[in-house]
């Protein structure tokens, strides 16, 4: 009696209002262990397939091999083949195909070796089919649907024989073989009981693809309607097949030439189908066929997505491409159509190759096939084994020798190669050996010229200047100041030369310090005083009161030394120069004003490239470099004359003038740096006389780093110019006063 309430029970519980998951936990509430065998046998096949449907895939793989335990240990090889086909079932669906073929050849094994022909389980067989037709092996399916069929007919299976026909019917369609179709249709339509909706449907849906087929798409079109109303009149076993029903009425509505039509059913597919790029793709080539270009580019652009593409199928790509190809073409998009044209082409020469490689995959599947087979006999299917083994040796060996070949062909390549890099790394080394020399040489040149031919330009310029001073009054005075401006000249020149070699070998860093404007404009202004007395040229400075500039004083005065000198050099006798200073927000601009003839708009263009004649030459070509070292910017004007300006930024100035306001008193404890310079400064100053401005203007640049020393030799040197012997030797002794403290 027990065992009839859990029959009951079971078949029972699908029409009950729980949900799917209230039955299942229902099923797993009852205790298996006290059920009877037949019961425990239901049980566990129900929960199985329940767990199957919320798609709990690990819980029903234990529920039938569970059920396998159970029948195994009684020895009831009946249930045992049939959990093992469930099993197997299971795995087809999760396209898990060789475990799935494993357990097909299990079930077939013991049918063949423990069941007797009336009890053979022949729905095996339909799902070794749908395995190979899965595969794209049609023939082998046939086989196994046609084995199906045979056992079906033994068992007077009604259901069966129709599931066996209509698989065989899937076959024939995959194989566009219409007549085939039809004769199967015809004798599975018998067995097909009033009740089976479901196989009513798929009955119509056939003779719908039968007569697709034949091109009869009227007929296609009549059974797919009468498919349709049969869907729609019972949506509630078989709704979910309305969307199909759509899908194929349109299609075939569309190879009817009735575009409009067919549109309508595609939108109505999409409301029940998944697959809704492809259906996109055949609404698209309707709407192309109907002359609806517009609304099919709106559905192309949406598709026309690399993600998109690669999701699809292959044959729903070759779908896409081909409608892309029509819908751009349509649109009068040439280089876009061109495109899939091309994708198109190379897909359907690849087809061409595909039949060769079908047929190697078939026959390389019918090898694996015939050895599993039921009916072929053990020592032919050893026979084959053995060969298949053969080949794959020679297919082994031959790999091998073609990784040997490679192999020596690698190591031939890696010797070239390494000889090569060898030979490079000699020629680097000589090239880096010959770099080094002549950077040596460099350095050696630049030690001479800063060290060996400073102190005889010094020399000369402090002996032109004494010169001067002798002969000041008489009638050799215009000699006099002639030999002092060339030896100033020379002296500032190689100065400059210095710089220069200096600068190309990136040896200067701006050294940059809080100075008072005036005191820059005395140090500029006193070696120019000759050059602007010989020609009786006027000099206007103009600038605020108490001016600061946070900057490098030797590169400025660099700068201006040589702008003012060429402003002299081009400006008429008793003419004027301007030099004003102006501050803005962000820094101050120096602006240098001639009267001379001015340049032209292709002479300002070089005005400050390096040139080996003409006006422009190495003092300009460093004004301009060491504006960019200051981060300035320099512009050039032909105004009545040249008109040069000069911006100067000014970051941070306010925290340097801070800190600059303390360590303006000389007085304040001395650096590291100066207290180790500070002895040889001492005696170079104790052996200084008023003339030597040559000495004392080196002397100044070798001090530059050092703020307070640097503005106190500044003013020994204008006392200099300005010939103040009693005030520079007063200044001379406090500097080296303050230096012994």
């Amino acid at each position: 009696m027990k065992k009839y309430l859990f029959f009951i029970y079971i078949l029972a519980l699908p029409y009950f209002g729980y949900s799917q998951q209230a039955s299942l936990d229902s099923l797993r509430a009852i205790a298996a262990e006290q059920l009877s065998t037949e019961a425990r046998y239901a049980y566990y096949k129900e929960l199985g397939r329940q767990a199957e449907k919320l798609r709990q895939f690990e819980e029903a793989f234990f529920a039938y091999e569970q059920g396998e335990q159970l029948s195994s240990a009684l020895e009831d090889w009946s249930e045992l083949v049939g959990f093992i086909s469930l099993r197997g079932q299971l795995l087809l669906d999760r396209e898990q195909l060789l475990k799935a073929m494993q357990a097909f050849e299990d079930a077939i094994r013991l049918m063949r070796d423990k069941v007797s022909q009336e009890e053979i389980n022949n729905y095996i067989y339909i799902d070794i089919g749908n395995l190979y037709y899965k595969r794209g092996y049609g023939e082998e399916a046939k086989r196994y649907y046609q084995y199906a069929l045979a056992g079906f007919e033994r068992q007077e299976d009604v259901s069966g024989i129709s599931l066996a026909y209509r698989n065989l019917a899937l076959i024939y369609k995959r194989l566009k073989m219409a007549d085939s179709m039809f004769v199967v249709l015809d004798r599975s339509a018998p067995y097909i009981q009033e009740d089976q909706l479901l196989e009513q449907f798929n009955l119509l849906t056939y003779y719908g693809f039968a007569h697709h087929l034949e091109e009869a798409y009227d007929k296609a079109v009549d059974y797919a309607k009468r498919a349709l109303v049969l869907a729609q009149e019972h949506a509630e076993q078989i709704g979910p097949q309305i969307g199909l029903a759509h899908l194929n009425l349109a299609v075939y509505l569309e190879r009817d030439s009735n575009y409009l039509a067919s549109v309508a059913h595609y939108d109505s597919a999409l409301i029940y189908l998944p697959i809704k790029d492809f259906i996109l793709i055949n609404k698209a080539s309707a709407l192309l066929r109907a002359q609806n270009i517009e609304a099919a580019m709106n559905i192309v652009r949406r598709l026309d997505q690399q993600e998109r593409l690669q999701a699809m199928q292959e044959n729903e790509r070759r779908k896409a491409w081909e409608v892309f190809m029509r819908a751009y073409e349509a649109s009068k998009q040439p280089q876009q159509a061109l495109f899939y044209a091309k994708v198109y082409n190379q897909y359907l020469q690849d087809r061409k190759q595909a039949p060769n490689m079908l047929k190697e995959l078939e026959i390389g599947q019918a090898a694996i096939s015939l050895k599993k087979d039921i009916e072929l006999r053990e020592q032919e299917a050893e026979l084959r084994y053995e060969q298949a083994l053969r080949e794959e040796k020679e297919a082994y060996n031959r790999l091998y020798l073609s990784a040997l070949v490679a192999l020596l062909l690698l190591l031939f390549f890696l010797f070239w190669l390494y000889k090569q890099l060898a030979k490079n790394r000699s020629l680097l080394r000589e090239s880096y050996a010959k770099l080094q020399q002549y950077s040596k040489n460099q350095d050696q040149l630049y030690a001479i010229l800063a060290h060996d031919l400073r102190r005889p330009f010094g020399q000369l310029l402090q002996a032109n200047q004494t010169l001067a001073q002798a002969v000041l009054g008489s009638s050799w005075q215009k000699w006099g100041q002639q030999a002092e401006e060339s030896a100033q000249k020379l002296y500032f020149l190689f100065e400059e030369l210095l710089a220069w070699i200096k600068q190309q070998r990136g040896g200067i860093r701006p050294q940059l310090q809080l100075h008072k404007w005036e005191q820059l404009q005395r140090d500029l202004l006193a070696p120019l005083q000759l050059q602007l007395a010989d020609k009786q040229i006027s000099l206007v400075v103009q600038a605020p009161s108490q001016a600061e500039i946070y900057t490098d004083a030797y590169l400025l005065q660099t700068i201006l030394r040589n702008l003012m000198s060429n402003a002299i050099r081009f400006s008429p006798e008793k003419g004027q120069i301007r030099l004003s200073l102006v501050a803005k927000q962000e820094g101050f601009c120096l602006v240098i004003q001639d009267e001379g003839e001015g340049l032209s708009e292709e002479a300002l263009a070089h005005f400050f490239e390096q040139q080996s004649s003409g006006n422009s030459g190495l003092g300009l070509s460093l004004v301009q470099s060491f504006v960019q070292l200051l981060g300035g910017k320099i512009s050039v004007e032909s105004q009545n004359g040249l008109l040069i300006s000069i911006f100067l930024p000014q970051e941070e100035m306010g925290t340097f003038a801070a800190q600059q306001s303390e360590q303006r008193q000389f007085g304040q404890a001395p650096s590291v740096q100066q207290l180790t310079a500070a002895s040889g400064l001492r005696k170079e100053l104790e052996a200084l006389n008023a003339y030597e401005v040559g000495r004392l203007y080196q002397l100044r640049q070798e001090q530059a780093a050092d703020g307070p020393i640097y503005q106190a030799l500044n003013r020994l040197l204008q006392l200099q110019y300005q010939a103040k012997t009693a005030d520079f030797e007063a200044e001379k002794q406090q500097l080296i006063a303050r230096l012994m403290a």
